[in-house]
């Protein structure tokens, strides 16, 4: 058992200690061996326009001492972090508050934070920084009209849309199911991701014999024009 646990935290730390150093090579030290080969080049052909056979020959040499390191660093530092450069550059506001650009990070807006962090797209969580959880809750099931289904939880009564009821028959009792995604490993707050996810309903689960169950008409109507959301469950 330790030493499984052991392993775990080794993995966790070589994927955020990996992380830091993809992140700090693709947007840092990429660009600045790609602006000094420009450089060098610029300064090689200058020489070959204007400066004699001696000299052309030295620039020569000392742009190859240059580039061909710089090559060899930057080819084999992108193979090496080609994996996480793919699903890093994908990252949205949904799971961090700024972007990362070349030598700078630029702020999410609060519109785009809260406008991706209210959809349920499990595309928006990498599973290497996310762990998908389920939650479920037991609730009263009150029924049904032509739109909506009807639930109490606690002392507060919802509606939510049809098209989350699902119907069981192996069941005794009404619940409603969810998705949350947490962080794996905290550490990468530090690098500005959100720790977890809204809670996102999935759907309200009934026994058969609820299926055909209307609901009373002073609940609809009470709900009438209610945007109430389900406490801490989002509904996407």
């Amino acid at each position: 058992m330790n030493g499984t646990k052991g392993e775990k935290c080794m993995n966790e730390i070589d994927l955020y200690q990996t992380f830091v150093n993809a992140e700090n090579f693709y947007y840092d030290k990429f660009w600045l061996g790609i602006i000094g080969v420009a450089l060098t080049l610029f300064f090689l052909w200058v020489m070959v326009l204007y400066a004699n056979k001696k000299q052309k020959i030295i620039s020569l040499i000392i742009a190859m001492f240059l580039i061909i390191p710089t090559g060899i660093y930057l080819g084999r530092n992108f193979l090496q972090y080609q994996s996480t450069i793919q699903w890093m550059s994908q990252l949205t506001p949904a799971v961090r508050d700024y972007v990362r650009k070349p030598f700078s990070k630029e702020a999410y807006s609060v519109f785009e934070q809260e406008s991706y962090r209210r959809k349920n797209n499990t595309n928006q969580y990498p599973e290497q920084l996310y762990q998908k959880t389920q939650l479920h809750e037991e609730v009263v099931y009150l029924g049904k009209d032509s739109n909506f289904i009807y639930v109490q939880i606690g002392d507060d009564t919802y509606k939510v849309s049809k098209d989350f009821l699902e119907v069981q028959e192996t069941i005794s009792s009404s619940s409603r199911m969810a998705t949350q995604y947490v962080l794996k490993d905290d550490r990468f707050k530090q690098e500005g991701f959100v720790k977890e996810s809204a809670i996102f309903l999935e759907k309200i689960v009934i026994p058969k014999e609820l299926e055909d169950l209307e609901v009373d008409a002073s609940i609809a109507n009470a709900l009438k024009s209610s945007t109430k959301k389900m406490g801490t469950w989002t509904i996407s």
